[in-house]
């Protein structure tokens, strides 16, 4: 059985099971190897979403992060997202709107390898690839996410815009 199918199964049999969020993950995790990373959009001026499964109940994107390449300030419009880093180290900085509506920063974390982090349903934040070398994550919405809510950064500005896969793996 390869590792997809792998990956597959064990997401299949937690939608039945529903144990913890994070077991999932690395699980998923402990099975990408270098067939699945070669597998994913390969662009190298755009962070690009591999989708690995989608239900119902949530969905599992790989996404690839070339060397400098980064997300806008976005919100995930009320769905949780808990993300694995599986290799290299990015940075996850989390905003606020002041009372003027202007996006302000309200911290940074750098997030290593095989460290997991949550981005609350409400949160607003971006994540970049501060290394050397292309990062990848692996992230489980609690739901699939269809649309998200982009800010700009001087502004605070948004715009709702639908989401895609730039690769279904």
């Amino acid at each position: 059985m390869s590792s997809l199918s792998k990956i597959r199964k064990i997401c299949e049999d937690w939608c039945t099971s529903k144990s913890n969020y994070k077991d999932l993950l690395f699980s998923i995790n402990n099975l990408i190897n270098i067939d699945i990373l070669d597998s994913c959009c390969d662009r190298s001026d755009i962070y690009t979403r591999n989708l690995i499964y989608l239900s119902n109940s949530f969905e599992v994107i790989l996404m690839k992060w070339p060397k400098g390449t980064g997300s806008l300030p976005h919100d995930h419009n009320g769905q949780d997202c808990i993300v694995v880093l599986n290799s290299s180290s990015l940075v996850n900085t989390n905003y606020y709107l002041d009372c003027n509506g202007v996006l302000k920063e309200l911290n940074k974390k750098v997030i290593k390898e095989n460290n997991i982090f949550k981005s609350e349903t409400d949160v607003i934040h971006s994540i970049s690839n501060i290394s050397d070398t292309t990062s990848y994550s692996l992230h489980l919405y609690s739901k699939p996410i269809r649309q998200s809510k982009i800010y700009t950064e001087d502004s605070g500005e948004k715009e709702l815009i639908e989401l895609t896969y730039h690769k279904y793996i």
